[in-house]
């Protein structure tokens, strides 16, 4: 089976603050497990091998190639490099987990490192909810975002409840006498 990267390692170094001598596998690693972790979920499986499909046969094109463009490859960046920080950090080896470290660099101390983390959490989730925003407002556009059959992955947003809108929300009117 042939393993499909949606974006390459090198759109990761272009967009983040990831050095060039970071080990490619790494990088390679963390944008399969956020693909298949984190953006399946978002786009349901049918839409996902869709898209996973026609980048394996040079097919991507007009609205899938800007949905991966503009929504699903920002997302995927901050997405892989979140999920790196921590792989990229420790290595497991001989039934230890070891801590990686460089001649040149200091050492983060762990409140530093939740702190970069929560950041680029931050900012996947905003790219999240701005790709979950494009694919509800152009769903007609991408007919398996709606097509996950019983066993497969589902979009986050067919399987969200949708709650209860308060449009005075955070207001607090004095009540009104009906007799007046």
């Amino acid at each position: 089976m042939t393993t499909t990267y949606i974006i390459p390692v090198m759109y990761i170094h272009n967009r983040l603050n990831v050095n060039e001598n970071t080990n490619d596998k790494i990088l390679k690693r963390s944008i399969l497990e956020a693909q298949e972790l984190d953006l399946m979920g978002i786009l349901g499986e049918d839409l996902y091998d869709k898209i996973i499909s026609d980048i394996n046969g040079q097919l991507l094109a007009g609205d899938y190639l800007q949905l991966v463009n503009e929504y699903i490859a920002p997302f995927l960046s901050y997405a892989a490099y979140y999920r790196a920080l921590l792989s990229g950090s420790f290595k497991f080896a001989n039934g230890n987990l070891y801590r990686s470290e460089s001649e040149n660099g200091i050492e983060v101390d762990s409140s530093y490192l939740r702190w970069i983390m929560n950041e680029h959490k931050s900012s996947r989730d905003t790219y999240s909810h701005r790709l979950n925003e494009w694919l509800c407002a152009n769903t007609g556009k991408f007919p398996e975002y709606r097509t996950n059959d019983y066993g497969k992955v589902r979009s986050k947003s067919s399987t969200l409840f949708g709650g209860i809108s308060l449009t005075n929300y955070g207001k607090i009117e004095p009540e009104k006498d009906p007799t007046k």
